[in-house]
């Protein structure tokens, strides 16, 4: 079955302050839920394109390294002059996290709190 997607837009505090930026938070289930989700769809092409389920698998693997597959991943779209990406990922080892996708060629730097990723 493939997972709910709620998407909500975040009001929160716009009416007390007219120049917070409006936002889309969108929650998914999390890394597990979406590997069964893409794995059926991929289940419904063709047979000779049912092969690359291995390459797509092992990317997302290499992605979610030290993420927790069965808690919820949180993805906010902020819109203001531009539009920018607040991504939540459960994390169980940081270390791992981040070793994993330096190989996919994303920088990861501490800032408040939270680490930014970047491309290299």
């Amino acid at each position: 079955m493939i997972s709910a997607i709620v998407v909500a837009v975040a009001v929160n505090g716009l009416a007390d302050d007219p120049t917070a930026n409006p936002r889309i938070s969108v929650v998914h289930p999390g890394a597990d839920s979406l590997k069964r989700d893409l794995k059926a769809l991929v289940d419904l092409t063709e047979p000779n394109d049912r092969k690359q389920w291995r390459n797509i698998k092992d990317f997302l693997d290499t992605f979610m390294g030290g993420v927790n597959g069965a808690a919820p991943v949180r993805v906010d779209v902020i819109l203001d002059n531009t539009v920018r990406y607040l991504s939540s990922f459960p994390i169980t080892d940081i270390r791992k996290f981040r070793d994993n996708i330096d190989l996919l060629g994303i920088a990861s730097k501490p800032s408040k709190g939270m680490f930014e990723l970047s491309e290299v």
